[in-house]
């Protein structure tokens, strides 16, 4: 049988049920740093189903696990940022998605960074669709620009960079080499008529501004 009773703690002030002296069903930690959980307790822990609010205004709800964010849920952030999908051990890990203020991700999370596969939908139409590494665009992607143009190549920091093909709407498409979001050394440019063109460039001002705000206000 639950009792409903209030228990201090070292880290703040509990309310709600328990059995044999331990918070077990339902009840409320009120924290000593501000924080605060509504949900569910098994064992004495914070457990199940639960809310976490914390005093910076951010909110999260879904699974806990020793206290910590772990299983399915959904972080509201500053800012109108939210992310929703998997956690581990207090952090994004597995598949979720997070809203930004210039557009959206969809794909693989791990220690709380962008790792794996992923998509980007920018808010101006662009699209990023590829591998990711350490929270940037890094290995192998197609970037989808939203005047038609599509690169598929190499990506490293957030930038084109090594083998890459650019495919142009008049059905022009240009491979060659890329360093630091520019195009360097020889480029192939095959024409619709099939002629070829062979050019050798040095750098060149086509760096893009793929700049995002994916590291504001999450916590």
């Amino acid at each position: 049988m639950s009792i409903i009773k209030t228990k201090i703690l070292e880290y703040g002030k509990y309310e709600g049920e328990t059995r044999n002296g331990l918070m077990e069903g339902k009840g409320v930690i009120y924290f000593n740093n501000g924080n605060r959980y509504e949900g569910e307790f098994k064992n004495d822990l914070v457990e199940g189903k639960g809310i976490i609010y914390y005093k910076n205004g951010t909110k999260y709800e879904g699974d806990v696990k020793n206290g910590k964010k772990d299983g399915k849920g959904i972080f509201y952030g500053r800012n109108n940022h939210k992310y929703e999908g998997e956690f581990k051990n207090g952090k994004r890990e597995g598949r979720g998605i997070f809203y930004f203020n210039n557009g959206r991700y969809e794909g693989d999370w791990k220690n709380d960074l962008r790792e794996g596969k992923g998509i980007y939908y920018f808010d101006n139409g662009d699209k990023y669709d590829g591998e990711w590494k350490n929270d940037l665009m890094e290995g192998k992607g197609i970037f989808y620009y939203d005047n038609g143009h599509i690169y598929e190549g190499d990506w490293k920091n957030n930038l084109r960079d090594g083998k890459g093909i650019m495919y142009y709407d008049d059905n022009v498409r240009e491979m060659g080499d890329y360093l630091e979001g520019n195009q360097v050394g020889k480029q192939v440019s095959l024409l619709p008529d099939g002629e070829v063109k062979i050019n050798n460039i040095g750098i060149n001002d086509l760096r893009d501004n793929l700049r995002d705000d994916s590291n504001d206000s999450y916590n």
